[in-house]
């Protein structure tokens, strides 16, 4: 029998997500983030899932992202947000990849691109409003990056954007003070002559809570996916995690009281135990932040992890689930009878956010996909 240990993406759950949230924006585009295999949950099968719900355009990191979305005939707009290399700007030019620019030097290597394709290349231009991440940073550096596209005959912008730092957070003043160095800058490209462009700003957080910040262009991350970005913003949109992890227990094992479980003997047993082994551990994706903390849910109860993660297995207490038994099924994330582990749960188990502990799941867990796939 092959290893239990699988991933099971909900499509039809993330089609109904990105519907809803094109209800809460009306009329404005969507750009669905598909960055980072979809936020784990498999770029090529989430992207076609997008085209299908009605996504204006889709969202990457990296140009070797949208190389292979167009390898797979995704022909939605892409925008790559990440940053632009000499090395990858002809394959962006070729494959009609939108690339990120906020120096001269990205746009020299585009126009050298554009050249020897025969081919423009559409360019945004990111504004850093107060993330201190990619982008022009003041009115001099964007006359400077207008002056050399326009010394770039086959270069096309066709957008300006920016991103907000903190509008997951309930006090929203310093994503409004974002927004008017944002609208500033806009106003220089205006003057400039750069009108017909596509504005946008919002994330997942302001998409949920900022109607007035959407501009011409929303681009959801982690919404799409299920997941509110905090516990601080509306959750009255309806979402549903698309993403399941599963397995089933191999072993059961009786443990008497005073014995150690797992490296580092960091679990005493406190009485006599029944202990589940599982098939998965850190080598999985699946964090050793739960050592101890943890658990998961088996026979539609929680079953708590004790002892350190390992790389390949975990130890679950079911002392208190009599029918657990080798081949029960085994929820780390998601809901079973009622009973549920989710991302964003798991997170604050270990200290982190739920975008990385899907991220996590690692290659050697195969992907199952649920629904319709386009």
């Amino acid at each position: 029998m092959s290893r239990p240990t699988v991933a099971y993406v909900e499509l039809d759950n993330i089609r109904q997500n990105i519907k809803n949230l094109q209800s809460h924006i009306g009329n404005t585009k969507m750009m669905c983030m598909v960055k980072a295999d979809a936020y784990g949950h498999g770029l090529v099968q989430v992207a076609r899932v997008c085209s299908d719900a009605g996504a204006y355009a889709l969202g990457v990191a990296a140009t070797e992202e949208g190389v292979q979305l167009r390898q797979a005939g995704i022909d939605l707009p892409i925008l790559c947000v990440g940053a632009c290399f000499r090395e990858s700007a002809h394959d962006a030019v070729m494959h009609d990849i939108t690339q990120t620019v906020y120096d001269v030097s990205c746009l020299e290597a585009l126009q050298s691109a554009a050249e020897k394709t025969g081919k423009k290349a559409r360019v945004h231009i990111k504004i850093d409003s107060g993330m201190a991440r990619l982008g022009v940073q003041s009115e001099q550096e964007l006359l400077e990056i207008i002056k050399a596209v326009r010394a770039c005959p086959d270069i096309v912008v066709t957008g300006a954007f920016t991103h907000f730092a903190a509008s997951d957070s309930a006090d929203k003043e310093f994503t409004h003070r974002q927004a008017e160095i944002f609208n500033g800058m806009l106003r220089v490209l205006e003057r400039e002559g750069f009108t017909d462009i596509i504005r946008h700003a919002s994330c997942s957080g302001a998409v949920l809570d900022c109607p007035e910040l959407r501009y011409d262009m929303v681009r959801p991350g982690i919404a799409i996916y299920g997941y509110y970005p905090s516990r601080e913003v509306r959750h009255d949109i309806i979402l549903k995690p698309a993403l399941r992890l599963e397995s089933r227990l191999t072993q059961v094992k009786s443990i008497g009281k005073g014995q150690s479980i797992g490296y580092g003997r960091s679990f005493v047993a406190p009485r006599d135990m029944r202990i589940g082994i599982v098939p998965i551990g850190y080598g999985d994706g699946y964090r050793r932040g739960n050592s101890n903390k943890g658990y998961c849910v088996i026979c539609g109860r929680k079953a708590p992890i004790c002892g350190r993660v390992c790389m390949d297995q975990l130890m679950a207490d079911i002392t208190d689930i009599p029918d657990a038994s080798p081949g029960a099924l085994v929820t780390l994330i998601g809901q079973q009878d009622g009973v549920h582990i989710w991302a964003d749960e798991m997170a604050d188990i270990c200290d982190t956010i739920s975008y990385e502990i899907l991220l996590n799941i690692s290659k050697r867990v195969p992907k199952v996909y649920c629904g319709r796939k386009s």
